[in-house]
């Protein structure tokens, strides 16, 4: 089963549904959806609608990312809930990522599922 297939089959084990999850970006929008995600403050009625604007693929409440937060292929982020990832993470998400229930990720992490030849 490839990565990608158990990824699925663990979020529906979870009760989570995917039926608008996958959004294509261009890399000029997805510049100007993450300076629109930092510029917003990081205070509790501003994170939904934070989690919004980077499309996530999936992100339960409650979720909370704070500022200076980067990302490649946001619709490739699958977050349960109980989330939190503190100030200046990077995630590349090339292939899924994802988080299970009541996580927190310290400042300045990075998550990477690159793949290339070396």
């Amino acid at each position: 089963m490839k990565l990608e297939d158990r990824v699925f089959y663990r979020l529906k084990m979870e009760g989570v549904s995917l039926s608008d999850s996958k959004r294509k970006s261009s890399l000029f929008f997805l510049h100007y959806k993450h300076f629109l995600f930092n510029f917003l403050p990081d205070v509790d009625p501003f994170f939904s609608l934070k989690n919004k604007i980077l499309g996530f693929g999936y992100a339960g409440d409650p979720t909370r990312v704070r500022s200076d937060f980067k990302c490649s292929h946001p619709e490739n982020l699958y977050f349960i809930g109980g989330l939190f990832v503190n100030y200046g993470c990077t995630f590349l998400a090339n292939a899924p990522i994802l988080i299970g229930r009541n996580v927190a990720i310290g400042p300045g992490s990075h998550l990477y599922t690159i793949n290339h030849r070396l």
